[in-house]
């Protein structure tokens, strides 16, 4: 991944041995709509639809399992222990910054552990849960770049994680993912 003025594309683009030069994309997520969304509510639901309680009983509650979540980030919270993280958009955005919400949501349903404080129980509590920050926003809005996506991905094999989870989908295909 590397930024390249137009006339180092041209030259590039030429050469044998280089299979694809991709601009960066852009998904614009255009606004916060997980900040007020009811956790247990949105998610309590589920446990009896999934039959989660009957998995749980039996000791699969994710134990020995590492996930990492591909998306806007994560915001620090008692119900979920972080086993790494990695803001894979931009080093200056900290992985713990999630303006819009919806990354901290998706790993809450994955990962949540009640600590006693009202909260619910994710599918997997026990999960060793990474996170990524493949988003470069700081309010309210979200954009995924294929960048941040990319260097998630490596980040992905680097930490020898088993599950990836992106909740989110791109508007075309991309011929760099």
């Amino acid at each position: 991944i590397a930024d390249l003025p137009d006339d180092a594309v041209t030259h590039l683009s030429s050469h044998p041995l280089i299979k694809l030069i991709h601009e960066d994309s852009e998904t614009v997520i255009t606004e916060s709509f997980y900040a007020d969304v009811d956790m247990k509510a949105s998610f309590g639901y589920q446990v009896p639809r999934l039959k989660l309680n009957d998995y749980w009983d039996r000791g699969i509650d994710g134990t020995g399992v590492k996930v990492l979540v591909i998306d806007t980030g994560f915001a620090v919270h008692d119900n979920l222990v972080i086993a790494g993280g990695v803001s894979s958009y931009s080093s200056s955005l900290p992985y713990t910054l999630d303006t819009n919400g919806h990354g901290t949501h998706v790993a809450g349903c994955i990962a949540s552990r009640n600590v006693g404080n009202g909260g619910f129980v994710g599918s997997a509590p026990n999960v060793s849960l990474y996170v990524a920050k493949a988003s470069g926003s700081t309010e309210g809005s979200a954009s995924l770049f294929d960048s941040g996506i990319i260097r998630a991905l490596n980040y992905a094999m680097d930490a020898d994680v088993d599950i990836i989870n992106c909740s989110f989908s791109l508007p075309q295909p991309s011929s760099a993912l």
